[in-house]
């Protein structure tokens, strides 16, 4: 949660030259705070000299964190859901679209993975995890990215709950297989299976992701044939 709190402190900073708490400040300068913060907020790179956009998930995650970090606090608004802060919404999914329309998607496809130090950001900021339904949602995205070599929103969307599945080695080590299918882009003659173990890198993670995921799904979402994606509306 700091680490979104922190980005967003600091860019308001370098923008505004002011560093007030975020729940001391007004819903309606609140506001326009946060539009600047997501059609502006860029990611340094190793160069310095360098800035990347951040994904649309890592963006829902700040928002998520923020609005948490202000509740915590005693604010009593919510910057989600309060007509006060409809504009900042709108830039934020205005921005999340544009970064769609550059081909980011909502997370990183497998050869363009967050690096590891910033991977580790977002698991303890909470900008992925099961804080909210887009921190986890983004961290099931990202998991199956990087561990199951998924390419782009399509595969994703093709992607059927039968296909992943949780099971245990006879050492009693845990896994996750995914069974891939025939799709546009593969011709399905070599069917894989991509296996996760913990307690190795982020692999607990994608296994305890994937479980809390399981968690939330009601019984009719839960066939081999329904989507793998589905968007929670609460934890």
């Amino acid at each position: 949660m700091m680490y979104s709190v922190s980005k967003f402190k600091q860019f308001s900073n370098d923008i505004k030259s002011k560093t007030r708490d975020i729940y001391t400040i007004q819903p309606t300068e609140l506001d326009t705070y946060l539009q600047d913060f997501f059609l502006g907020i860029r990611k340094q790179t190793k160069n310095e000299n360098d800035e990347s956009e951040y994904q649309p998930g890592t963006l829902s995650g700040f928002h998520g964190m923020i609005n948490r970090y202000i509740s915590l606090n005693g604010y009593t608004h919510d910057i989600m859901k309060d007509l006060t802060f409809k504009k900042s919404r709108d830039c934020l999914m205005a921005m999340k679209k544009h970064l769609k329309e550059l081909g980011l998607g909502n997370l990183p496809n497998a050869a363009e993975a967050i690096e590891s130090d910033e991977e580790e950001k977002l698991f303890s900021s909470g900008a992925f995890g099961t804080g909210n339904p887009d921190s986890l949602l983004a961290a099931i995205w990202y998991l199956n990215t990087i561990h199951f070599g998924l390419r782009g929103s399509p595969e994703h969307r093709q992607l059927k709950w039968g296909d992943v599945t949780i099971g245990t080695e006879p050492n009693g080590t845990k896994k996750i297989t995914y069974n891939e299918r025939l799709t546009k882009t593969r011709d399905g003659t070599n069917s894989k299976n991509t296996r996760a173990y913990v307690p190795k890198s982020w692999n607990d993670n994608h296994i305890n992701m994937y479980l809390e995921y399981k968690s939330h799904r009601p019984p009719d979402m839960c066939s081999p044939e329904s989507p793998f994606t589905w968007e929670l509306t609460d934890l």
